[in-house]
């Protein structure tokens, strides 16, 4: 081949190359030389695709009801929470929320209505003092709890928290041993002075027990006169917590109101979630009290006290969600004992239909 041709040779393959780029381009560009993924990768959305961002959690610090949206007022259905849950779409007050039953509504204002509670209350036949409070969502109600009682054995629960706290502090050793002796017997409820003679010997913790659990007059006593001057004293103690120390002139002249009960069982109740060696051994003297007066289908942690006229209890029930319940009573002319167990039946079925966490 000449150099003249070997040049055309050139030429035309060199055309030939750029009209087979050319047409590359062209096929590229009308989506008709390969299989185009029309997926989205990120950029531009194509048309007619509807952006869903990531769902927002909405957070349940407490249980709350669920009813049919969009009306309120209807029924109660059931309880959600507490946790966080993914958020779908609001109206107002109104959330849709994913649950493990589906999708449902919840209302963020749900708090049952008091009425019901101030019909049986008011309709009732006797004078009764009564508290009730909820744990898991703070809601709580009174009826006369604010008319002060003396508080018989009530105040040998909030007395022994405030020993339970002496020992966690480091402040009183519950492993000494004492010695009981005459002078100490004293009568009516317990076990001490009907079992045990003089000179038999208990630790603070079994008195604390037998106080708690017989409410036994002797064990408290015995404690009174060890503790009852220590320092930090008891007036200090029960001012911490919030309890109101113009009801105690007293140890033993302890005065209380329902509401009063009320934040001494949440106290108690604050206290055996911590879960130490004594509050364990506080809660099961409490489980195990052997005077009842507030019943239920759940167990109880309560504390009872009765003196002539004046009969009391005051519990945290632990139901599916938790409540504290505090009765004080003056049962004149021999009254039924009865009214404790028509309030506990009560308030249970109340707690159990606005309350249900299982």
């Amino acid at each position: 081949m000449s150099k003249k041709q070997s040049i055309f040779a050139i030429i035309m393959l060199a055309i030939g190359l750029i009209a087979v780029f050319a047409l590359f381009l062209f096929m590229l560009s009308h989506e008709g030389f390969f299989v185009v993924d029309n997926a989205n990768r990120g950029g531009e959305i194509p048309n007619n695709t509807e952006v869903i961002p990531n769902l927002p959690v909405v957070n349940l610090p407490r249980p709350i009801g669920i009813f049919e949206y969009p009306n309120a007022n209807s029924d109660y259905i059931d309880l959600i929470g507490p946790g966080d849950f993914e958020y779908i779409e609001n109206d107002g007050n109104w959330y849709l929320i994913s649950a493990d039953s589906g999708n449902v509504w919840i209302d963020l204002t749900f708090w049952p209505s008091i009425d019901i509670l101030q019909d049986f209350f008011n309709s009732f036949p006797h004078p009764v003092s009564v508290y009730y409070q909820n744990l898991d969502t703070g809601f709580s109600f009174g009826h006369r709890d604010g008319i002060n009682y003396f508080s018989a054995s009530l105040n040998k629960a909030s007395f022994a928290l405030y020993v339970y706290h002496l020992a966690e502090q480091g402040l009183a050793d519950l492993n000494r041993i004492h010695t009981y002796r005459q002078g100490e017997r004293r009568e009516g409820t317990g076990q001490i002075w009907r079992r045990y003679g003089f000179g038999r010997q208990f630790t603070h913790l079994e008195l604390l027990r037998y106080s708690v659990m017989y409410s036994d007059n002797t064990a408290h006593q015995i404690l009174e006169r060890i503790y009852g001057n220590h320092t930090p004293s008891y007036w200090d103690f029960y001012r911490s917590i919030g309890g109101n120390v113009s009801l105690v002139p007293s140890i033993s002249g302890h005065r209380m109101t329902a509401s009063e009960a009320a934040l001494i069982m949440r106290n108690i109740n604050d206290y055996f979630e911590t879960e130490t060696e004594y509050a364990v051994h506080f809660q099961y003297s409490m489980l195990n009290s052997d005077v009842p007066k507030i019943t239920a289908r759940y167990p109880i942690a309560q504390k009872y006290g009765g003196w002539d006229d004046v009969f009391h209890d005051m519990g945290i029930i632990y139901a599916p969600s938790p409540y504290i319940l505090t009765i004080l009573t003056s049962l004149f002319d021999m009254q039924p004992f009865g009214i404790f167990d028509e309030i506990s039946q009560f308030i249970q079925d109340f707690n159990d239909r606005y309350f249900r966490t299982e």
